[in-house]
């Protein structure tokens, strides 16, 4: 697993985006298709191609950019434990899901994606994600499986429905094993 790719949506066999930064007239041509439709283009690849876009966008820290991808509305949901992770309540509207991105954007310093698998149809997109996020405070990656579900509207990503293994993110944010913790038993060294 190669962890030194900052920043970027990498697609597994899927060639969207190179790894190459210099691709600038690339990417803006995605952003433009993405952002203004493309004749050419299926709705199912097109969207298909906005979500990556919207991945690649976030991954670089270019929140403005992602969120030009979504609806002034866009209504945001992480099946999480938002009594330990606070910052994964629902969220609604480009606004508060700025906050949301800029707060995770604040504690990791990198965040890549890998697309294991991602699937179009009209206008709906399901992508199956390995993440990474690089921790500030110690340099240590969070890595994540999620599923993620976008619904687009009028060309914009309206929905986004996160599903996440949350006891495994919710060890890895701690670090520490939690099972202790649920079933009472005793660690050694507490």
């Amino acid at each position: 697993m190669n962890l030194a790719w900052p920043g970027r949506v990498k697609p597994a066999a899927i060639p969207l985006f190179s790894t190459d930064c210099c691709n600038e007239w690339r990417r803006d041509s995605v952003d433009r298709q993405a952002n203004e439709g493309s004749e050419a283009m299926t709705v199912d690849s097109l969207n298909r191609q906005r979500v990556l876009a919207l991945l690649e966008a976030f991954g670089a820290g270019d929140l403005e950019r992602a969120l030009s991808f979504c609806t002034d509305d866009v209504d945001f949901l992480t099946h999480a434990p938002v009594d330990v992770l606070p910052h994964l309540a629902p969220r609604h509207g480009k606004d508060d899901l700025r906050k949301l991105w800029t707060l995770v954007q604040s504690r990791y310093s990198e965040i890549r994606y890998e697309v294991l698998q991602i699937v179009a149809e009209g206008d709906a997109v399901a992508a199956n994600l390995r993440s990474f996020y690089r921790k500030r405070a110690n340099d240590r990656i969070v890595a994540v499986d999620m599923a993620v579900f976008f619904t687009f509207r009028q060309g914009k990503v309206a929905k986004i429905r996160e599903i996440i293994d949350s006891y495994d993110l919710v060890q890895q944010v701690l670090e520490r094993e939690i099972g202790p913790l649920i079933t009472g038993e005793r660690v050694a060294g507490a």
